[in-house]
């Protein structure tokens, strides 16, 4: 998988914003929750919105952790999330529990990431997929977005900061997507993306953030978008 995948100085400071704003919405969102709403199936077959939340947390804390031993010279050493016996645990804390732990996780994370973004290198966030430290901040807001999405099972909108749909959009299709073939995505702001590599790529057409929810969730554009 391959797309250009650029970031000034003034796009990471404006993925931060949108990093600190995301957070913020889902902080107002689930706060709202009721221990029965906390118990509800999310969008993923299988996980409660408490476990959704108990996976923003593990990694946020995760990521945290990374950062720090990056800017103390050390080994990052970042842990799978999904693979924390300990998220499943903290899926099974009652609502304040969850609302404070993902408030706190989340200041943690943005003190870490404030750092290691000044600094050159890259990481391994996930088996295969190494990212620069540049673009870490698109690991978390990438994981706000989607997973605040999540949380709603019946919403068919997927929300995002115009001001960094583009590079979420290019980060989902470099780093996660998993295409059967080579596709050119043509969004509605006035940019393209590219997934794969091939001669004659699929063309899709759409907004950028109903591109993303297609991408990430298999949401159905809205309307016959492609060539």
């Amino acid at each position: 998988m391959s797309t250009h995948l650029e970031t000034s100085g003034n796009d990471v400071e404006a993925i931060m914003h949108a990093v600190r704003d995301h957070t913020h919405a889902l902080l107002g969102r689930t706060i709202t929750y009721t221990a029965e709403d906390w118990a509800a199936s999310s969008r993923l077959p299988g996980w409660t919105r408490s476990h959704v939340a108990a996976h923003l947390i593990q990694g946020a804390r995760s990521l945290s952790k990374a950062c720090r031993a990056v800017c103390a010279g050390e080994d990052p050493q970042l842990e799978d999330p999904s693979h924390d016996g300990d998220a499943e645990l903290l899926a099974l804390s009652d609502g304040l529990q969850l609302q404070i732990e993902l408030d706190t996780s989340a200041g943690e994370l943005d003190a870490a990431l404030t750092q290691v973004i000044t600094l050159t290198g890259s990481l391994e966030v996930s088996p295969g997929i190494v990212v620069g430290y540049e673009h870490l901040p698109l690991v978390r807001l990438r994981e706000l977005i989607v997973h605040t999405f999540d949380l709603e099972p019946t919403e068919t909108v997927l929300t995002v900061d115009p001001a960094v749909v583009e590079h979420v959009l290019a980060f989902e299709a470099r780093y996660i997507a998993q295409p059967h073939e080579p596709m050119e995505l043509v969004a509605d702001e006035g940019f393209t993306t590219h997934i794969g590599q091939g001669h004659r790529p699929r063309i899709i057409y759409g907004a950028a953030a109903n591109l993303l929810a297609w991408l990430a969730r298999g949401i159905p554009l809205p309307e016959a978008t492609s060539d």
